[in-house]
């Protein structure tokens, strides 16, 4: 071996050795909240990495998640600055590699797959949790249809207008059920596209409804069918949960 690849092959040591030290220290504040093993050994997928993707997968990185699969055919624009919080210096990267970056530098042990094409049902296999994220109702279509396929734990899904969002959880046959009959085709849905009219404080909202239903199975707790927000009215409403369990939200 090499002076140089002996060299490369110590740093990367190192590197690995802090990833696993500063695991702990990770999860340090939330270790008797969200089981950190389970964490670490879920394989998340984030289908569409804009308004509300973006935050899911950072939140997803921050607590601990280990493996996770981005898929996004986008680039970043300067529209999206405001609603999506990329850096201006990030116009014209892909979103996916964009992403990537800023995710390993929060988390160097997460194990990354990027995907900067449209979907397929393969981007999900081997996934676990299915985070989707997309702005059209066709594709959530596709998305749900691979996830029922694979038998996935949990499909979460987003919804948004500017100051409103959707969290939408399917995770059993029930729901799975109840999620065909609340879905629509493109055809019916609003001539503007969810992120048309969008702000970063409702987006980050959806994001933070979607990871909290992830780490609420997690903990074997009880999951709403959807959870409707309205920022404009300070209101939220659950559906498709037991009564007594909303206080847990």
């Amino acid at each position: 071996m090499d002076t140089g690849t002996a060299q490369a092959t110590a740093v990367e040591a190192e590197v690995i050795q802090r990833v696993h030290q500063s695991a702990p220290a990770r999860m340090t504040r939330f270790s008797g909240i969200i089981p950190p093993k389970a964490l670490m050994r879920a394989n998340v997928a984030v289908i569409g990495t804009g308004a509300v993707g973006r935050q899911a997968a950072l939140q997803l990185a921050q607590i601990g998640v280990e493996g996770m699969t981005l898929v996004d055919l986008d680039e970043v624009s300067g529209e999206n600055l405001g609603p999506q919080g990329w850096f201006e210096d990030e116009i014209g990267l892909k979103k996916v590699d964009a992403l990537k970056e800023m995710l390993e530098r929060i988390n160097p042990g997460l194990s990354l797959n990027v995907r900067n094409i449209a979907f397929e049902p393969e981007h999900i296999e081997g996934a676990d949790w299915v985070f989707c994220c997309v702005d059209n109702m066709e594709v959530r279509k596709q998305v749900f249809n691979a996830a029922s396929e694979n038998m996935i734990r949990l499909f979460a899904e987003a919804r948004m207008g500017a100051e409103s969002c959707e969290a939408h959880f399917v995770y059993d046959d029930v729901s799975r059920e109840a999620w065909n009959k609340r879905w629509f085709p493109q055809t019916e849905a609003a001539p503007e596209t969810c992120t048309t009219r969008a702000t970063s404080h409702c987006s980050s909202l959806a994001a933070t409804l979607l990871v909290t239903g992830f780490t609420k199975m997690l903990r074997k707790h009880p999951v709403p069918q959807v959870i409707r927000a309205n920022l404009q009215s300070f209101q939220m409403e659950f559906e498709g949960m037991p009564e007594g369990e909303k206080e847990d939200w």
